[in-house]
């Protein structure tokens, strides 16, 4: 009789705790307070300014660095200071001017809740202008957020507020509805956009060409977008999928002709 191999044996090795640290700062000058964290986050203090006062704050349990940063945020804020992190280097910055450092979003988790950080935040099928207006509401009031192209966002603002607009955009750019991009090659896109809509346009859907006039009449269930971009002889269409797919088949045969 044949017995059957014992089964392998796999040893998971732990995940090494994240490395906390005790705050606790009498009477401290700012100077050594920053030379502290260069030497703990292994980045180098760049900036030559410091607050004037001595710094006493103490933390009633261990903290992370991103907590640390978070806690020393809080009493430079009321003097108008942040501290932002970059890769290699960290320094003060005026609280509400532009020069954050930029990440991609899976690096959000990595800093804390107080830092100024800037990200870019593209879109599947939401149009950039149209949920701008409602992600601006989750902004500080040093925040800042714009629309970037059709398909993104540039947002910069604390960590917390920039993980809250994330998120509050990814729940709504689901799979939903599409994006569609066209670049006609022979004829303008503006009148490409116009036939589109027409042949496109039902008791259900109705069609609504960015930049133009859009008369509708009754309510429709959805919506076709149509953006025109005039500088690449461009069409973005965001809507139904199924529209979307008769949109693709349709614009070919639209866009016949000599070259614009």
């Amino acid at each position: 009789m044949c017995l059957a191999a014992p089964p392998p044996i796999v040893v998971v090795a732990p995940v090494p705790a994240e490395k906390t640290h005790a705050v606790d700062f009498v009477n401290t000058p700012w100077k050594e307070v920053f030379a502290w964290l260069a030497k703990e986050t292994k980045r180098i203090y760049i900036s030559t300014e410091t607050p004037n006062r001595m710094l006493t704050v103490k933390s009633d349990k261990p903290l992370t660095l991103p907590e640390v940063v978070d806690l020393l945020n809080d009493v430079l804020e009321s003097k108008g200071w942040v501290i932002i992190q970059r890769e290699h280097s960290f320094l003060m910055h005026p609280v509400g001017e532009k020069t954050p450092p930029e990440l991609l979003l899976d690096e959000l988790a990595k800093w804390g809740n107080t830092e100024v950080v800037q990200v870019v935040i593209p879109l599947k099928t939401l149009v950039a202008e149209d949920i701008a207006p409602q992600a601006r509401k989750r902004l500080s009031k040093s925040g800042d957020l714009s629309a970037f192209g059709t398909s993104q966002l540039i947002v910069r603002d604390k960590g917390r507020n920039v993980r809250s607009i994330h998120k509050f955009v990814q729940e709504r750019d689901n799979a939903e509805d599409a994006r569609f991009t066209y670049t006609c090659q022979f004829d303008r896109a503006g009148l490409v956009a116009e036939r589109l809509g027409t042949l496109l346009g039902d008791a259900d859907t109705a069609v609504e060409t960015v930049g133009r006039r859009n008369p509708v009449e009754g309510k429709r269930s959805a919506t076709l977008r149509l953006i025109v971009d005039e500088r690449t002889n461009a069409i973005v269409l965001t809507g139904p999928a199924h529209k979307l797919v008769a949109a693709r088949l349709l614009v070919k045969d639209i866009d016949k002709g000599e070259s614009p």
